[in-house]
């Protein structure tokens, strides 16, 4: 691969016209042939702007952008034929002839709309080919992004520069890692962790690579590329560094004041400009979870500095892009002072913040709107993909623009996505897509009845309601951190009151019968209107997603039912609570099987395509369950933070973790005598241990209708919520 070549973009606005006008053809096929689509220059000191009308079967949009072209098809889709270009139905069928619309123009309030996390480029994109990076990309452009992170192809970039430093080729590999974890490298938090990369691996990705790069900037994207964090072998970085823990990984944090620093984060940003092109915008994290070796303000001031020194004279109108994480994080570290020191050190026009968490726990006020530099209001909203629908809406609807609202709003420049994992709860990203254009939605409500009208295909009743029920009580502002926790994926214990081990950073409380009965009601409408009339494939995953919720709720209410049984000794109580709490495991595992992106076959399959010979496909298979599970090893604090209730995982991990508890607890009970956790755990860690080491992908086959499925399995449960009592 040519080190130096050209990375084509969008020169000219009659270049991301062409880009925009593919994507066009890709999302609605030969009906792109009734739409003129013109992108002009933007005006000087103008927002991104679209106009759209559309009258006697034909549609003008006039853009800015090639993002702002896809924005107003979008636009379009959604007001005048009731449809959603989302995850879950990207290629459309339109209505013949194509409905009218007056005319639109929309320029958005903010100069930067962000999208992706560093996480989710394991918990999500780990195995995604091009066409499913394609698909990706345009629903970025038709959602408004125009600053999207890009970490595909980092690990050719350290490898080489690692070798320009004479560290070993054996050992480069070593220190990259595993695919699986190389978010967490690019960070400073881990190395030396999972199968090292092969030349298969890392040439495949760079190809990746630059197709992913050069439809961005084609569509006039501006790819956010990462930087140096600060950190490097033990054996380059020398006996003196300083050591940083991250869950218990030792890194070894180069001196900012040792040239070392700035000499590798100078060549590390070369090669990378080399062979992927220019990009003035480099995301970089020192800290983002780990504490600074030296706490004193003029020490972490010079870390600032040292990054900021090293991206300027790479590149003089580099912007660094720092995640606001560790100001919420580790805020007992991070008191004002300090982060004032760390944000003041760099040059106003040289830094922009993300505030990670901002519609859960913002950074902002913390730390003086980040020293009045410019940042962005960013929906974390997933922490490692765990299960569960939910999601703050009004907050999201009404927080950027009250913000920007206020004196010391002045800094915020835009909004942004930052979930560790993509594909989960389309309702939250398709509203943040209309408060990226519009700047807020005023009324939820009215918001929420047009969305389940263009989520359904129709203006229905029962479908409306549904969502109502799930405005109030699955994405109301509560002030939880994401949804009720999951038993089923949480590590069984036979101490502690034979509580689970809930995963780390989960707070959410779990779900009670309050909780439940709500969801059983809608999940009835919603099925009632499917069997009725039919099912988009957006309504298919809503009956997944909240009967998920169902049946993970049932599972919690039978496990408190175990274990109440168990503590009154009651025998009879136990074995019919038990019976339950595993049939709603099966129950669970049979309905994510129906969508593929709810199946693990489909995981593993993914991480064996990338492979060239069994043992790469062996090792990518192993941490591709490691990273969902343990991932580091059995009862490690990081166990089960990606867990999901995917078909497979359900099925072959979780549930026969609750057999084995199960089993444990009968047996106490039977014999009348005490269970001993130790041996428990020695048990459960070996039943995971051999889950890991299994390489069979399978079976995979044809999904089962979720309609069907759902319908079955509902007609096993109580009566409506209204009349169950539940």
């Amino acid at each position: 691969m040519d080190q130096d070549r050209d990375v084509p973009r969008a020169d000219t606005p009659e270049d991301a016209g062409r880009a925009a006008r593919d994507l066009l053809r890709r999302v609605v096929g030969d009906r792109a042939d009734e739409v003129d689509l013109t992108v002009l220059a933007p005006e000087p000191g103008g927002g991104d702007t679209f106009e759209v009308v559309a009258a006697s079967g034909r549609v003008s949009i006039r853009a800015t952008s090639g993002v702002a072209a896809a924005s107003a098809l979008r636009h379009y889709l959604a007001h005048a034929c009731d449809l959603y270009p989302t995850w879950d139905d990207h290629t459309l069928s339109l209505p013949e002839p194509l409905p009218p619309l007056e005319r639109t123009r929309v320029t958005s309030p903010w100069s930067w709309r962000y999208h992706l996390n560093f996480c989710a480029f394991s918990y999500s994109a780990l195995y995604w080919d091009w066409a499913r990076w394609e698909r990706e990309i345009d629903w970025m452009a038709m959602h408004g992004i125009n600053l999207p992170l890009c970490l595909v192809g980092h690990e050719l970039v350290w490898l080489r520069t690692l070798r320009a430093f004479r560290v070993s080729d054996e050992r480069a590999r070593a220190f990259v890692g595993g695919p699986a974890f190389l978010p967490w490298m690019a960070m400073g938090c881990v190395h030396d962790h999972g199968a090292p990369v092969t030349d298969n691996w890392v040439a495949d990705r760079a190809e990746l690579a630059h197709r992913i790069l050069h439809r961005q900037r084609s569509l006039g994207m501006t790819p956010v590329l990462p930087g140096f964090p600060g950190y490097v072998p033990a054996e380059l970085a020398g006996p003196d560094a300083s050591r940083v823990d991250w869950l218990g990984f030792d890194n070894r944090a180069v001196d900012p004041t040792d040239p070392l620093f700035h000499e590798f984060g100078l060549a590390l940003l070369r090669e990378q400009e080399r062979e992927y092109g220019v990009s003035h915008y480099h995301a970089v994290d020192p800290f983002i979870e780990g504490a600074p070796p030296n706490g004193e303000t003029s020490a972490v001031a010079e870390v600032a500095r040292a990054v900021s020194r090293t991206l300027r004279e790479h590149d003089e109108r580099g912007v660094w892009v720092l995640q606001g994480w560790p100001f919420t994080y580790r805020s007992d570290f991070w008191e004002p002072e300090r982060a004032e020191a760390f944000l003041g050190a760099v040059p106003a026009e040289q830094l922009l913040v993300l505030d990670l968490w901002a519609e859960h726990n913002p950074a902002a006020g913390a730390t003086n709107h980040f020293a009045g530099r410019e940042w962005l209001w960013c929906v974390l909203h997933s922490l490692g993909g765990r299960p569960g629908m939910h999601g703050p809406l009004r907050t999201v609807a009404t927080e950027p623009g009250r913000v920007a609202s206020l004196p010391e709003g002045g800094g915020l420049r835009g909004v942004g996505s930052t979930t560790e994992c993509l594909n989960r709860d389309p309702v939250l990203y398709e509203l943040l897509a209309d408060v990226a254009w519009h700047g807020e939605v005023a009324s939820i409500e009215d918001w929420l009845r047009d969305y389940a009208r263009r989520r359904c295909g129709r203006d229905d009743a029962e479908v409306r309601e549904a969502w109502r029920i799930l405005a109030r009580h699955v994405y109301a502002d509560t002030g939880r951190s994401g949804p009720p926790v999951s038993v089923v994926a949480s590590r069984p214990r036979v101490d502690r009151d034979l509580e689970p081990h809930h995963p780390l950073n989960l707070t959410a409380p779990r779900a009670g019968a309050e909780t439940v009965a709500p969801l059983i009601r809608a999940w009835d409408l919603l099925l009632d209107s499917a069997s009725r009339s039919g099912a988009t494939p957006g309504m298919r995953r809503d009956l997944v997603d909240v009967g998920d919720m169902v049946l993970s709720g049932l599972a919690t209410q039978h496990h408190r039912e175990v274990v109440a049984a168990y503590q009154r000794g009651d025998l009879d109580a136990f074995d019919r609570a038990g019976t339950a709490f595993l049939r709603a495991m099966t129950e669970l595992d049979l309905l994510a099987g129906t969508l593929s992106e709810y199946r693990l076959d489909t995981w593993l399959s993914g991480a064996r395509s990338w492979a060239h010979s069994e043992t790469e496909r062996a090792s990518l298979v192993r941490d591709a369950r490691r990273l969902l599970t343990c991932w580091v090893e059995p009862g490690h604090v990081l166990q089960d933070y990606a867990g999901r209730h995917w078909s497979g995982l359900v099925r072959g991990y979780y549930q026969p973790r609750w057999r084995l508890w199960l089993r444990t607890l009968r047996h106490a009970l039977e014999g009348g005598g005490q269970h001993d956790p130790a041996r428990f755990d020695a048990d459960l860690t070996m039943l995971e241990e051999s889950w890991l080491r299994r390489t069979w992908c399978g079976p995979a086959g044809p999904a089962r209708d979720p309609v069907a499925v759902a319908a079955a399995i509902r007609a096993k449960q109580p009566g409506p919520a209204t009349r169950s009592g539940l």
